[in-house]
Order: C-alpha cells, then structure tokens, then sequence
C-alpha cells in the first residue's frame, strides 16, 4: 500500500511536476544572470574634510563630486551608499587662502573606481573668526522702530 502512494506522488500529474520545476530553474538562471551581470554606475557624493588644524576653516568648500564605479549589481546595490569622497586638509601645509588640492575617494568591496569629476577641488582656508560677544552697550543700541516693527500694538484710543 504504502509502495502505491509513493509511486502516485511522482507520477500523477507529471507534467505539471515538469513544467513547474523548468520555470523554477528559469527564474533562477534570470536572476543569477542579472545580480552577476557587471554594469557602471555614477553617483554623486558630497565631499568631507578632515585633518583639519584647530583654528581653521574652508571658506569655499566644493559641495560634490561625482564618483564612476564598474561591478557586479548585486555588489553595487550593497555598496553604493558606503562610497565616500573626501578631500585631506593635512596636504595643503601651513598655507592659508587659495589651494587647489586633491580629491580621494573610498570605494568599498569589490567595486572598481573608474574615475571622478572634478579630481581637484581649489578651497579657501583661513582662520576661524571668532565672533564678538554681545555687549551691554550693543545690546542699548536697539532702533526703537524694529522694535515697534516687531511688537504690533492693537486696541483703541483711551478718552478722558
């Protein structure tokens, strides 16, 4: 009896059996073939700054750049947020005003760098300016018209 069920599993319906397990090994030869497919992708990365000396400041920083890498999807799709762009302050010396300095990126995993625009950045750096404290004498200096300007007044005229 039991040889009997056995035999009914494998085949009642057999073509149905066949059919399914074709369109399973289909789905999974598409998505093996698109997840290890190699494609380039460009993003665009704002730039950090480090190394930067106690006391100075990018006066004009760049705001981005935009980084080409080539890999697999799969790999793209869980690196592409971890891909950095920076540019190290420490190369410019002691020298203060206009420097034109190298940009670096970290591209993680097994992605390849292809390349990236611009690949120098020209920065500003100076001193950081200290900003004056508040004074009571600044503070008396107030225009009594920005002052009426920012409390409206409201109601009517008293009568004697």
């Amino acid at each position: 009896m039991s040889i009997e069920i056995i035999r009914n599993f494998f085949t009642h319906n057999l073509g149905l059996k066949i059919a399914s397990v074709f369109v399973a090994l289909c789905i999974w030869f598409w998505v093996n073939v698109t997840s290890l497919r190699t494609i380039t992708c460009t993003v665009e990365r704002p730039v950090g700054y480090f190394n930067k000396m106690p006391g100075i400041e990018v006066r004009t920083p760049i705001q981005s750049v935009k980084i080409t890498v080539r890999g697999r999807r799969i790999e793209l799709m869980a690196n592409l947020d971890k891909i950095r762009a920076f540019v190290d302050l420490s190369k410019a010396g002691p020298r203060l005003g206009p420097v034109t300095l190298p940009v670096e990126n970290f591209v993680p995993g097994k992605l390849e760098f292809q390349g990236m625009s611009p690949q120098m950045v020209k920065v500003d750096i100076g001193h950081v300016k200290a900003k004056p404290k508040p004074t009571l004498a600044a503070a008396k200096r107030v225009d009594s018209a920005s002052v009426k300007a920012a409390i409206p007044l409201t109601g009517t005229t008293a009568q004697p």
